[in-house]
């Protein structure tokens, strides 16, 4: 059970959830954005490619990465009931996706896109 404190800063019940001074966010991809801004750099050099790549990779974070963390956060946390075979199946999957994704960045000396 989530309590009062934690519904008012994540009223969604989504993961992840980032805690700044001024509120909350959730997402991968508004978390992402968020922290770019943050650090005073754009996402992207303003290369039509490089930028069209950085959509890309922040739209297969939010397709393919995001289910799979949630879908382990509910064998985890128990929202709701979760069969072991589906939690079982979805952490194999994660590792797999995880593995493709150090691969990826490995290949791009550290960066996913740009560097």
């Amino acid at each position: 059970m989530e309590s009062k404190e934690h519904k008012a800063l994540n009223p969604t019940g989504q993961y992840p959830l980032l805690e700044t001074k001024k509120g909350s966010l959730t997402g991968l991809v508004t978390i992402g954005k968020y922290l770019c801004k943050q650090a005073k750099k754009l996402m992207g050099s303003g290369d039509a490619l490089e930028n069209a790549k950085i959509s890309q990779w922040m739209n297969w974070s939010q397709t393919t990465l995001q289910p799979l963390v949630d879908q382990i956060g509910t064998g985890i946390f128990e929202k709701e009931t979760m069969f072991l075979s589906s939690w079982n199946d979805a952490n194999k999957e994660l590792k797999s996706v995880i593995k493709m994704l150090s691969t990826a960045v490995s290949a791009g000396n550290g960066f996913l896109v740009g560097g």
